[in-house]
């Protein structure tokens, strides 16, 4: 219910957006048009955002791959994005991967340590990799996720695809799903990490020839505060 909900969100708004020029230019840095998209869970913000760029195919990964989201995604999208039917561990991609990794509002699951073994796998095997978060660790935030959440939930859930009665079912009869929704879009604004804390993260990993930006960056109809970490190797001379 939660990620459904999220990517009808994203997609109607356009939260993500914003970032495709920033993943353009990593990918035109490293001479790569794949993305390995990490905890993808019912398949992330890609179906609508590769309408943005000719240039991108995508395979959708994650721990726990929801298959038939992958499998109805992928036959939308004319062969660009795929996807692994195995598990695959945003700490350890396996090197078969190859592309620029991205997690969109996945990071803030992690724990600290994990975080940054996820970060680390990417520098220490030279691969790209793009953190973006609109949630945020702040009060405007979650106040508009205890206000605004639940009256958006009753508001979108009819439009949200695949049609399921059982969604109008706990949002309307007996309204769990609002509640639910809004739980953890407080939680998940409370573990998001701040641009310090991203630096904090990276701090110690030293691979060689590798960079990374971190920052804030407005994007979507709603000018909403993107977080985002890109970590990409340098060009070799």
């Amino acid at each position: 219910m939660i990620t459904e909900y999220l990517q009808f969100i994203a997609r109607t708004f356009r939260i993500y957006d914003g970032v495709i020029p920033s993943i353009e230019k990593v990918l035109s840095k490293t001479g790569s048009d794949s993305i390995v998209d990490l905890c993808s869970g019912a398949s992330g913000p890609w179906s609508h955002l590769l309408r943005h760029t000719d240039r991108i195919d995508v395979v959708l990964t994650d721990k726990y791959p929801n298959l038939a989201s992958f499998e109805r995604i992928s036959a939308d999208s004319g062969g660009r994005i795929s996807f692994s039917r195995d598990s695959v561990d945003a700490t350890d991609v396996p090197e078969k991967y190859d592309g620029m990794r991205t997690i969109f509002t996945g990071l803030h699951h992690f724990h600290p340590e994990p975080a940054r073994k996820i970060l680390q796998d990417a520098a220490e095997k030279g691969r790209a990799i793009g953190i973006f978060e609109f949630t945020e660790h702040s009060l405007p935030a979650i106040l508009s996720a205890l206000l605004g959440i639940p009256l958006m939930v009753l508001l979108f859930t009819p439009f949200i695809t695949p049609f399921k009665l059982s969604r109008l079912f706990w949002t309307y009869i007996i309204p769990v799903t609002p509640l639910l929704i809004m739980w953890d879009g407080v939680i998940s604004d409370l573990r998001t990490y701040s641009v310090a804390e991203l630096r904090d993260l990276v701090s110690p990993i030293k691979t060689e020839n590798y960079s990374w930006e971190i920052g804030k960056q407005k994007s979507g109809v709603l000018g909403i505060n993107i977080t985002y970490l890109i970590g990409c190797p340098d060009k070799q001379a």
